[in-house]
């Protein structure tokens, strides 16, 4: 890891019914641990046009837990992803779901930063076109700052691999889905910025823009169909960027 990540381990379970209040809370801990841990002045403040953003309200996930989770149920829910992927392997036996996390990252980027030049044009067909729009929507409203941070680098990624948070059989019909969540984390220019190790605390900001790392968190869901027909291509369908502080 080339960056500590400042999230938290579980997602609270009123996540998944007040996401914006969620939202606003993380951020406010957020700014209250990275000036503890890396002892930045109080008196610190990101301006309004800096605010942290979320491109949407769903999926949620700033932990990688998910939200109500017990050790039976994380027991139940990976005995649950296995089986699932043996299912798959029934339909494509080339099948390696370590692929899916080796697709994620690039693509998250791809996303984020063809929202952040305000051109979908190249990513129709490769998301489901309602989100696709939500996305646009929501990105429009940002400030120029805001597009910025959307506009990271490959190397800002600071988890040597993205998460594979679940997945998922879904039946619609005659037609059967399978949904791989992915989960990641990216620090905006992380170059710039230099963590003690050895203290475990403090940080040197080299030419840095904002008064605190921005931090981006991703949520990507990937859907591929196993019938009536096997798809070759995977489908982007659930999609947010978490910016905070």
């Amino acid at each position: 890891m080339a960056f500590p990540m400042i999230i938290p381990m579980l997602t609270k379970k009123e996540a998944a019914y007040e996401p914006q209040k969620m939202f606003n809370t993380f951020r406010a801990e957020i700014i209250g641990v990275m000036k503890e841990q890396f002892e930045l002045n109080d008196n610190r403040v990101l301006s309004p046009e800096d605010q942290g953003f979320c491109l949407n309200d769903y999926p949620m996930r700033l932990g990688w837990v998910p939200p109500g989770a017990t050790f039976w149920s994380m027991i139940k829910s990976a005995w649950k992803r296995r089986m699932t992927l043996g299912k798959i392997r029934q339909y494509d036996k080339s099948f390696n779901w370590e692929d899916v996390l080796v697709a994620a990252p690039p693509i998250v980027h791809k996303i984020s930063s063809q929202l952040a030049k305000g051109d979908i044009t190249p990513l129709e067909g490769r998301l489901e076109p309602s989100l696709l729009q939500r996305l646009k929507e929501r990105a429009d409203q940002l400030t120029p700052s805001q597009r910025e941070v959307l506009n990271f680098e490959m190397d800002d990624y600071i988890l040597p691999s993205p998460m594979l948070l679940d997945i998922e059989q879904r039946v619609e019909g005659r037609q059967t889905f399978i949904d791989f969540f992915c989960y990641d984390v990216a620090v905006y220019q992380v170059k710039k910025l230099e963590f003690d190790f050895a203290r475990k605390k403090g940080l040197k900001m080299h030419d840095y823009k904002f008064a605190f790392p921005r931090q981006i968190i991703s949520n990507i869901v990937f859907t591929r169909q196993l019938e009536p027909t096997l798809s070759d291509e995977f489908l982007v369908t659930q999609f947010n960027i978490i910016v905070a502080p």
